[in-house]
């Protein structure tokens, strides 16, 4: 029994407890206080709104800690949401709308790799 809570906590280096956690705590109630406070604090509203967007992100690498595989782990992770924020915010502070779309491109020869070469094995 204890084998298997020390592979279970190490497995690929990650803690599946820090995943549990995660989910359990009030990360969307913290973003709503940050905008808050920084919106009043600084009045830019427009790029403040995007902390909205880490919301899915995190939720989304607190499920991915709890994966038994590396496979599923590094399938779960949010590349997407993250290829959002980076693709908005190359837009909104470079004005660089014509090449962020590449990002995109990049999340499609992500999961290929990851589907392709990475095993489905346990930790």
């Amino acid at each position: 029994m204890t084998e298997e809570i020390e592979i279970r906590e190490s497995a690929f280096g990650r803690n599946y407890d820090a995943g549990t956690k995660m989910l359990k705590f009030p990360y969307p109630v913290i973003i709503v206080a940050a905008f808050l406070f920084l919106g009043f604090l600084t009045h830019r509203w427009h790029p403040l709104w995007m902390l909205f967007l880490t919301v899915p992100a995190y939720y989304q690498y607190a499920a991915a800690l709890r994966r038994k595989t590396q496979k599923g782990y590094l399938l779960t992770l949010p590349v997407i949401p993250l290829s959002v924020i980076v693709f908005l915010a190359l837009g909104f502070t470079l004005h660089l709308w014509k090449f962020a779309w590449i990002v995109f491109i990049l999340d499609i020869v992500y999961y290929w790799y990851i589907a392709a070469n990475v095993r489905n094995t346990e930790g």
